[in-house]
């Protein structure tokens, strides 16, 4: 890798020295999160990944992680019922996929899992900012704040 000037440079790792990661494309996780040959609640840990912030944050509209984990019916896509969302989160986060505070409107990540995601930091689901302040616009019901 060089730099504008044709200097080599290094990559810097986000994670720290040593510490192994790859770089994967965001629609290349979401085109899995929608494919129903994967269980649901692997499903549910891409589509988490693919829409994650910079916080680890990936929040969804209502109903959109229904249309995501749907399947094929009859020649017409079928978004999933309530419970097996509900199901998949649960499984997902049962086994380390996602955090604990997960829901159907904010999947997140375990903690160190993302260093860089797309778009703001901080989440209208969970109230709070990147900085660490709970939000006054939020009508969440918990005031979560998260270190930078």
């Amino acid at each position: 890798m060089t730099d504008d000037a044709g200097n080599a440079t290094r990559r810097v790792n986000p994670f720290g020295e040593g510490v192994g990661y790859v770089r994967i494309k965001l629609s290349n996780l979401m085109q899995r999160a929608q494919d129903a040959r994967y269980d649901r609640a692997t499903r549910v840990e891409f589509a988490c990944l693919a829409e994650c912030n910079r916080d680890g944050h990936a929040q969804f509209e209502r109903d959109e992680l229904a249309n995501i984990l749907g399947k094929m019916h009859n020649g017409q896509w079928a978004p999933a019922s309530r419970s097996r969302v509900s199901d998949a989160i649960a499984t997902a986060k049962a086994r380390g996929g996602i955090g604990p505070e997960s829901t159907t409107r904010c999947l997140v990540a375990p903690a160190g899992a993302v260093s860089q995601g797309r778009g703001d930091r901080g989440c209208r689901v969970h109230n709070f900012r990147s900085n660490g302040t709970v939000r006054p616009d939020c009508s969440g019901e918990t005031e979560q704040s998260v270190p930078d």
